[in-house]
């Protein structure tokens, strides 16, 4: 994403706005995104991007204490053989009917709304139960498989920010050259 659509995007508004350079705001994995990009074309990024600001950047994630996010970690590559067998390709999207029953019951009962922003799913941390509702509305809102087999590769690697592991050193050494 950060070879390919970062860089498509920054070509599409500098061309459509004339701007030279673009400000570039990202929030967890869009600085994910990013950081990949800078790495891997510093001299496209440096000639496109005045600023970059990192919000939440979830790259170092060694201190991860989820159980689910421990368990995916552990089993990405079964994950991915599901996911591709099944084609399940877009992870955890509710339905906006699903969405809109969820703020439908967090009205009705709030203590299920708390419920379920307090799990371990959702957000542990949630100390704002006026946006819980908000938040509820629009968790999960879904991500690529790949997505999500990655960051449990880079749990599983002890937090390590690498590239995408295709799963067999011939794949990767035909991807990467590495």
């Amino acid at each position: 994403m950060g070879t390919i659509d970062v860089p498509a995007f920054i070509d599409f508004i500098t061309a459509k706005t004339g701007v030279e350079k673009v400000s570039y705001v990202g929030h967890s994995e869009g600085t994910t995104q990013m950081f990949m990009g800078l790495s891997l074309m510093p001299g496209y990024y440096k000639a496109k991007v005045n600023v970059f600001a990192a919000m939440a950047p979830p790259v170092f994630i060694r201190s991860i204490t989820s159980p689910a996010t421990l368990k995916e970690a552990k089993h990405w590559r079964l994950i991915q053989k599901v996911v591709e067998k099944y084609h399940l390709y877009n992870f955890v999207k509710l339905p906006t009917q699903w969405q809109k029953g969820i703020v439908e019951l967090c009205d009705l009962i709030p203590s299920f709304c708390q419920l379920l922003a307090k799990s371990d799913f959702l957000l542990p941390a949630v100390d704002n139960m006026t946006r819980a509702k908000v938040m509820l509305a629009n968790f999960p809102s879904g991500s690529g498989y790949r997505n999500t087999v990655f960051y449990g590769q880079c749990v599983a690697s002890g937090g390590l920010f690498r590239k995408f592991d295709l799963g067999t050193k011939e794949a990767n050494m035909a991807k990467y050259g590495q």
